[in-house]
């Protein structure tokens, strides 16, 4: 027997490309890379990426809790907030008992592990942040995105490395088609441009290389043939899932079916 069909029924995204879903929508068709130099890798081997530009972190997250988010953290909630509001819910009036919160990242915390090491290294324990443990698990994204949106459902953290958001769907679509919830948060966040991470690509092979006159831009062609490895990046995107039944019920019109 086949489960009941899952809708996706609202998006949120926050990218290179653009802040929100509709400026990364257009962004991606105006076909324009992102990749840039970055001052932050200055003297690595790579020194450019694909990086959210024009846009106030904590402002955006608004309140006094920015200050425990890594960089990751910012980028989803602010993608589920979207992700919600684009979905005509309300987290203020719905069961947050059956909202499931299903969030993947590769390894979205090691820059802050990085900074607390460096600090710890050279200035000892009192120059590190007492916030430093909720800086660096994996399962904040998911965590706090549920304390935001008052989601008491399942809170999930996958970790497949770049599959990891397809497998934070796959998770939430069992989590629905089994009732364990009626509504599904899920999707992938990640932020790792920093020295540590990008060298590790160019000591695998696997990053693109440029040389002293090469365009960044030219180089971030992942669907071209003569692609010449990958370009880190940056960013998050959110959907909220249904049970289709449910979302034409209370009038949503799916964006696409799971």
């Amino acid at each position: 027997m086949t489960g009941p069909a899952i809708a996706i029924t609202g998006l949120g995204m926050i990218t290179p490309a653009g802040n929100d879903t509709d400026s990364t929508w257009h962004g991606v068709c105006e076909g324009v890379s992102p990749a840039h130099r970055v001052p932050e890798l200055s003297g690595c081997a790579v020194d450019f990426a694909c990086t959210v530009e024009g846009i106030d972190l904590d402002a955006a997250i608004g309140g006094r809790t920015a200050f425990r988010m890594g960089r990751y953290v910012k980028f989803a909630l602010l993608a589920a907030r979207e992700a919600v509001a684009d979905a005509g819910l309300d987290p203020a009036s719905w069961d947050g008992t059956r909202v499931a919160v299903v969030v993947g990242t590769s390894s979205g915390g090691s820059a802050s592990l990085t900074e607390q090491s460096v600090a710890l290294d050279r200035r000892g324990p009192e120059a590190t942040s007492p916030s430093g443990i909720l800086l660096t698990i994996p399962n904040m994204p998911a965590a706090e995105i549920a304390i935001k949106m008052r989601a008491t459902g399942p809170s999930m953290a996958p970790c497949t490395a770049c599959s990891s958001g397809v497998t934070a769907l796959s998770v939430a679509r069992d989590l629905l088609s089994t009732g364990q919830c009626d509504i599904a948060l899920a999707g992938a966040t990640e932020s790792i441009v920093f020295p540590v991470a990008i060298t590790g690509f160019v000591r695998s092979g696997a990053a693109a290389l440029a040389g002293p006159g090469d365009d960044p831009a030219l180089l971030c062609r992942p669907f071209a043939s003569d692609r010449a490895g990958l370009v880190l990046g940056e960013g998050a995107a959110i959907m909220v899932l249904e049970r289709e039944q449910d979302a034409r019920a209370r009038g949503a019109g799916p964006r696409a079916l799971l």
